[in-house]
């Protein structure tokens, strides 16, 4: 619940702890209600099913056997027959953790997937049981391991940079000390994270679980130039504003966090709002 509260008014928080001395009632009000994403999405006449409502979920991940590392010993029907007996209805299968564990042409495929996929074995399963799935993504998740991108140019975009260009930050991760952060603010993750959803939409599910679309704490600020050339036309801030911050491996995120000595509150709150919009 902290981190969900930072994230409604993130620089308010960081105002509260990196400013010196202490920010004023009204300044912090103002600098939280400058950052706050807008929520006026137009209505969809959307509504949840009834199978939803009532759902008792499963959660499986793939970031461990019998999917990571080791495709081999998948087996959708034993996991569906597990999913039945501890009387789940609903299953949240992960066909992308470090890997795509279906022939994605945008996120990088497990090596050992072959001609194999895992929605599609999953998806039989589940509907021969009459239980629901959905796919789930993280977002901003840093899957590739430290100079993998070097070797794999398509995705050098993907990367997290600091104002020289060079990648920067990593991140520990379900037991994994070397995966590198990526840039959530840049073109290229962005649209790539579009295709995945459509890629995913593609197959027999039921619905897509993105997951922390507007964690910024576990990513950074990325100075690449794609974020340079959108982040000035959005506020008319120069990102090099922010270059100290590159210093962090990630940015704060709770309430008890500091910011190096210096910091543009004002840049950092302008960047903020910015990906905010873009999460929007």
């Amino acid at each position: 619940m902290i981190r969900r509260t930072f994230l409604k008014g993130a620089a308010a928080g960081i105002a509260l702890s990196g400013l010196q001395p202490p920010a004023s009632a009204e300044r912090l009000a103002a600098i939280g209600k400058a950052a706050l994403p807008q929520t006026d999405f137009p209505s969809d006449d959307y509504e949840a099913p009834e199978w939803l409502r009532y759902a008792r979920t499963i959660l499986f991940d793939g970031y461990s056997p019998p999917v990571y590392p080791h495709v081999a010993d998948f087996d959708a029907r034993r996991i569906v027959e597990g999913v039945k007996n501890v009387g789940g209805n609903l299953l949240r299968f992960q066909p992308v953790g470090y890997w795509a564990y279906y022939p994605s042409k945008t996120f990088r495929v497990h090596p050992e997937l072959g001609s194999r996929d895992l929605i599609d074995e999953i998806s039989r399963e589940c509907r021969k049981a009459g239980i629901r799935f959905y796919c789930y993504t993280g977002y901003g998740h840093p899957h590739m391991e430290l100079g993998w991108a070097d070797r794999h140019p398509k995705y050098a975009d993907w990367i997290l940079r600091d104002p020289d260009g060079k990648p920067y930050g990593t991140y520990w991760h379900i037991g994994w000390a070397n995966r590198q952060r990526v840039c959530l603010t840049g073109d290229a993750y962005r649209d790539g994270m579009r295709e995945v959803v459509r890629e995913l939409c593609r197959h027999d599910i039921d619905g897509v679980y993105i997951d922390a679309p507007g964690a910024f704490g576990y990513v950074g600020v990325c100075f690449c130039e794609a974020c340079r050339i959108n982040f000035k036309k959005f506020s008319g801030i120069d990102l090099q504003r922010l270059a100290n911050l590159a210093s962090l491996n990630g940015l704060p995120f709770e309430w008890g966090d500091t910011l190096p000595a210096g910091t543009d509150v004002k840049a950092l709150t302008a960047w903020y709002a910015w990906a905010n919009e873009l999460m929007r």
